[in-house]
C-alpha cells in the first residue's frame, strides 16, 4: 500500500466496498460517504474492530443514485474503526486520520 505524512497530504482515505478494519488503534474519523445502489442500503460504524466487540457509533441509510455524506468532524475512536458494508452499497469513502506521523493509505 502507499504512505504519505499527514503533514504533506492532509487526511487519510479508503473507499471500500465491504466490511474492513479501516484503521486500527487510535482514530479522527472526519467524513463518510455513502454510494448505494438501492433505497436502504446502510453501513454501521464501529469504535473497534469488529461488529461484535467494537462499539456501534451508528447505523447510516443511503437512497438509490444518491451520495449520503456524513461529517463526524474527527471524533476520537479509541480502539480503531471498522465499518460495515450493508446490501445494496456500491462503495463507502472513509476519510479519517491515524494521529501517527505516517498516514496510511490501504489499497488492495
Amino acid at each position: 500500500g502507499n504512505m504519505f505524512t499527514r503533514e504533506k497530504h492532509g487526511h487519510g482515505w479508503q473507499y471500500i466496498t465491504a466490511d474492513r478494519i479501516v484503521n486500527e488503534g487510535e482514530t479522527l474519523l472526519y467524513q463518510i460517504l455513502i454510494n448505494a445502489s438501492a433505497d436502504g442500503g446502510d453501513i454501521s460504524v464501529y469504535e473497534g474492530l469488529d461488529a461484535q466487540s467494537g462499539r456501534l457509533v451508528g447505523t447510516f441509510v443511503s437512497l438509490q443514485n444518491h451520495m449520503s455524506s456524513i461529517n463526524f468532524h474527527g471524533i476520537f475512536l479509541d480502539r480503531g474503526l471498522f465499518i460495515d458494508v450493508g446490501t445494496s452499497i456500491t462503495g463507502v469513502l472513509v476519510i479519517y486520520d491515524t494521529l501517527r506521523e505516517v498516514n496510511p493509505n490501504i489499497e488492495d
